[in-house]
């Protein structure tokens, strides 16, 4: 008799309870949520950066094709650079009194 009374006993207290179970899947939630939060927002950073870096890759492109000033006569030069992004320079002479025009 003593030995059903533990076996009884013993069943009744194994495992886990309906709210143990619910907290372990409300952390588990948290914890998923955070991660996924965390590499959107790495993504965004990353795509922010390769964006920065096209710009200046093609800003050096385009800086390192054009001549001299002084060689630059007044006028307009267009083009289009990588074969689909369209660019516009112009130039014009400098008014007197402005240095970094």
């Amino acid at each position: 008799m003593c030995r059903a009374a533990r076996s009884e006993s013993a069943g009744a207290t194994a495992g886990f309870t309906i709210i143990e179970v619910l907290v372990a899947i409300a952390v588990v939630a948290v914890v998923l949520s955070s991660i996924g939060a965390l590499t959107a927002t790495s993504t965004r950073g990353v795509t922010s950066l390769e964006q920065h870096v096209v710009l200046m890759e093609t800003a050096r492109t385009v800086a390192a094709g054009l001549p001299p000033r002084a060689q630059l006569a007044p006028s307009e030069l267009a083009g289009e650079l990588y074969g689909s992004c369209p660019i516009t320079f112009r130039r014009w002479p400098r008014r007197p009194g402005r240095r970094n025009a």
